[in-house]
């Protein structure tokens, strides 16, 4: 790949981008239910959700990580080619 760095931080923003909006959502979902704490329960919400998808994604790709990269790389292209309007330089 050609524009590896680049790439990179476009992988990295959509990612980060993703976690925001998923504590996001969920701390809407805590005001509409009336929770005391909304954005604490959203922030721990999203934290767990996180680190289970990592855990996940590392007991899939435990054995079969190049295959499991390459199959997931034209998902990513998408992201690539809609994010890189943000990251080029």
């Amino acid at each position: 790949m050609e524009h590896r760095r680049r790439f990179e931080l476009i992988l990295i923003l959509g990612t980060q981008l993703s976690i925001a909006a998923i504590a996001i959502l969920l701390a809407d979902v805590f005001i509409d239910a009336g929770a005391g704490t909304p954005l604490l329960l959203g922030f721990v919400a999203a934290f767990v959700v996180v680190v289970l998808f990592r855990q996940l994604v590392r007991a899939f790709s435990h054995r079969t990580t190049r295959r499991l990269f390459w199959a997931l790389l034209p998902a990513f292209q998408v992201f690539y080619r809609f994010f890189s309007v943000f990251v080029a330089p």
